[in-house]
């Protein structure tokens, strides 16, 4: 029988395998961990939208100012028409005082009143038409509500055409995502 010296592998050749998968590893280790913890960042940006559209949503169903025609829109606050009195539009960017006090969640009327002044809501306070706290829907998440005037957008001539709403989300992470839309006073 005739004997072949060179079967298997050396005790040098295992060690130095060992090493290098042990580097391999090492740097398959390092790249991935940094993913795996950002893997959660796009379920986190679907949810962050889904409660920005659920806010600007409710607000663009609402009446542009809270001079406008409710009832149909049929004229346009600070419009011009012979015959007709229209009051121009309110410069004043916040809820409307009702009675001696701020409107309610429940009372808003126009998009002026979602405006929050920079405030971040969140948990019970982030509620919607019903005066339903939707925050326990959105854990850990908070939102801001900026209303502006932005007519310069649009049309330079000065007159009340849009305003912008902001809807600044904030999410678990402490990320910070801006959806915006545009109310035209139509």
């Amino acid at each position: 029988m005739v004997y072949n010296a060179h079967r298997g592998f050396t005790l040098v050749e295992i060690v130095i395998s060992i090493v290098v998968m042990g580097i391999a590893l090492l740097i398959v280790t390092s790249v991935m961990a940094p993913q795996a913890r950002n893997s959660v960042d796009p379920v986190m940006d679907v949810k962050a939208a889904e409660l920005a559209q659920t806010l600007l949503n409710e607000a663009l169903a609402k009446s542009y100012d809270h001079n406008s025609d409710h009832n149909g829109s049929r004229w346009r606050c600070g419009e011009s028409i012979a015959g007709l009195t229209i009051a121009s539009c309110t410069t004043r960017i916040g809820p409307d005082m009702v009675g001696g006090s701020l409107e309610t969640r429940t009372q808003f009327n126009d998009i002026d009143d979602f405006d929050t002044a920079g405030a971040f809501l969140a948990g019970d306070d982030l509620l919607n038409s019903s005066g339903d706290a939707i925050g326990p829907l959105y854990p850990n998440f908070s939102a801001a509500i900026a209303v502006s005037h932005d007519a310069a957008a649009f049309d330079d001539s000065g007159t009340d055409v849009a305003k912008r709403i902001d809807v600044t989300i904030r999410g678990p992470s402490g990320r910070e995502l801006v959806f915006s839309a545009y109310r035209g006073n139509y």
